[in-house]
Formats: structure tokens, C-alpha cells, sequence
């Protein structure tokens, strides 16, 4: 990155993203509430301020508000449309 862009990193967090198709392949084998589990004892509390949609909105050009993009794709509204400027 920083050879071919001029960016460098001294703490970099990543997030797991689960594609919509992943969930049926894991339930299919049996392995999704494995999965889950897997996920939830490797939570880390420490990292929460700094997820990137704490802050964030999504509004779909129908204006309907989603505050992650999972959401918006599973169709599930943000839980409050109250928004603080």
C-alpha cells in the first residue's frame, strides 16, 4: 500500500462480512450456529467505538433509512429515525 499508493498503517481492525449466500451454506451443513459462536467468543468489546457504522446512515432512493448495509439489503429499517445533527 504504501509503495504503490503512499498509505501506511500502523493498526489496522477488520470486520467479518457474511454474503447473503454464506448463511444458506452454512445452515445447509449444519454449521452456521457453530459459526456463530465462533464468531460471538472472539468479540472484542474494546472495539466498538471504533466500528464505522456507528455514526452512519444509509438512505435508499426511496428514503428509506438503514444503519448498516447488511440492513439495507435484508431489508431491515434502522431501529430509530431519530438523527442527531
Amino acid at each position: 500500500m504504501k509503495k504503490h499508493f503512499g498509505t501506511c498503517f500502523n493498526s489496522l481492525l477488520t470486520i467479518t462480512n457474511l454474503p447473503m449466500g454464506t448463511k444458506l451454506y452454512l445452515e445447509y451443513r449444519n454449521l452456521y450456529e457453530h459459526y456463530l459462536h465462533f464468531l460471538e467468543s472472539r468479540f472484542n468489546f474494546r472495539i466498538v467505538e471504533y466500528l464505522m457504522y456507528c455514526n452512519k446512515l444509509l438512505i435508499d432512493y426511496l428514503g428509506n433509512i438503514y444503519d448498516y448495509d447488511f440492513n439495507q439489503m435484508t431489508n431491515i429499517p434502522a431501529k430509530t429515525r431519530d438523527i442527531i445533527y
